[in-house]
């Protein structure tokens, strides 16, 4: 420790505040050291804040952080039963149940309105965030060939449905069998025209 720092913190002691001790701000000059340990008008931002203007972040965090829920559950403690995840029905209902606890109003299995004669039903609709989320479980090497137009023809009529702002195409390729993503959610996600409806794709593929 140098000379410098041993009197600073000589210092911080007989001034009552041992709890300074080793501050690094305390060497950065008076404006950084304000800027480092207090509130600066226009200077700062509260984080908690953001918590609670745009909640859609957490909703990708959940997504994010999905494949790790799944790892954790499929190795369970005291030989527990693991829960398998080997159709779109088990990824649907286990994303539901996490969503869940973070967006009460969200619901599962929601059908859109009647569009060219049929309806569609939609996976999870997250009415408060104006958002729908659609899963795809890719089976097998000809069903991640195909996966792609599968979800064209969904974005035809979903975007009838009234919380549609935003879809999610949510794709569950454990085996990596989607061939070359980047392009596979570089052709899919963005704006959508329908009529008098617009919605916004975002495409997320996992694990």
């Amino acid at each position: 420790m140098s000379i410098l720092s041993e009197e600073y913190n000589e210092w911080t002691v007989e001034q009552g505040q041992p709890d300074t001790m080793f501050c690094f701000a305390a060497f950065e000059g008076e404006h950084l050291e304000d800027l480092m340990c207090s509130i600066v008008p226009g200077r700062h931002e509260i984080l908690g804040q953001s918590y609670t203007g745009d909640r859609r972040f957490l909703l990708q965090e959940i997504l994010e952080m999905f494949p790790q829920s799944v790892t954790f559950l499929d190795v369970r403690a005291s030989r527990r039963p693991a829960f398998k995840i080997e159709e779109e029905q088990d990824v649907r209902d286990l994303l539901y149940s996490i969503v869940k606890c973070v967006f009460p109003d969200a619901k599962l299995e929601e059908f859109t309105l009647k569009h060219a004669g049929g309806t569609k039903r939609i996976d999870i609709v997250i009415p408060s965030l104006s958002i729908v989320i659609e899963i795809k479980f890719v089976r097998d090497a000809k069903h991640a060939r195909r996966v792609a137009d599968e979800l064209k023809i969904d974005f035809e009529s979903y975007h009838v449905h009234p919380h549609c702002k935003t879809l999610i195409a949510y794709v569950w390729d454990v085996q990596n069998l989607v061939p070359d993503r980047f392009n596979f959610i570089k052709d899919l996600r963005g704006l959508r025209v329908k009529g008098d409806h617009r919605f916004n794709v975002e495409v997320v593929v996992k694990p």
